[in-house]
């Protein structure tokens, strides 16, 4: 006799064999190998990416120091820049004759009897020496520049004088003026000169 279960409102029960169950294994397996692999490469990866940003931040530190470099030079460079255009510009007022600068204002020597003093002007460039001389006794005067072995008397043989204004080539390096006082008194002597190039 065979009965129906459905009539009796049971459901037929189904069997789990070595089958399924082997099935469900292999599947649990795969699933848990797959995401121990994802796993294992985003471990590779994270460690391969832990390497380049190491070897991108050497390189990013190696270009800011070149960027400094490269900014400290280029500020030695503009400062040479700007200081060679402002000796061009030197240059070129001595060269179209413009350039004039006060060499002694108002500058004053005490001699005392047959006693002589002096100055000295250093020059880069030649020109021409407009001077003014004041003093309160007659003086004579020698001029120099040894570098060229210049000697100019100007009124030292006996000759004397209070006041005299004069202008004198003058070349570059050192030129020394230097004063000789009478024997019979002592002088005050007042210069004023100015280099024109």
């Amino acid at each position: 006799m065979v009965r129906s279960l459905e009539k009796e409102g049971k459901k037929p029960r189904r069997s789990v064999g070595l089958g399924t169950y082997l099935v469900t294994l292999v599947a649990l397996l795969a699933v848990v190998g797959i995401i121990a692999y994802m796993q294992i490469n985003t471990s590779v990866d994270l460690a391969a990416l832990r390497q380049e940003c190491q070897a991108q931040s050497l390189m990013l530190q190696a270009l800011n120091d070149s960027y400094f470099d490269l900014a400290f030079r280029f500020g030695r460079l503009n400062q040479s820049y700007v200081s060679l255009q402002q000796e061009n510009r030197n240059l070129s007022d001595i060269v179209g004759l413009r350039k004039a600068e006060r060499v002694l204002t108002s500058n004053v020597l005490y001699l005392p009897a047959s006693g002589f003093d002096g100055i000295e002007v250093v020059l880069n460039y030649a020109g021409y020496l407009n001077v003014s001389i004041s003093t309160t006794t007659p003086i004579s005067i020698l001029i120099t520049n040894y570098k060229y072995g210049i000697v100019l008397d100007y009124l030292v043989n006996g000759n004397t004088f209070t006041s005299a204004s004069f202008k004198m080539p003058i070349l570059d390096g050192t030129t020394y003026l230097q004063f000789f006082a009478t024997p019979s008194s002592p002088s005050i002597i007042t210069i004023n000169a100015t280099l024109h190039y």
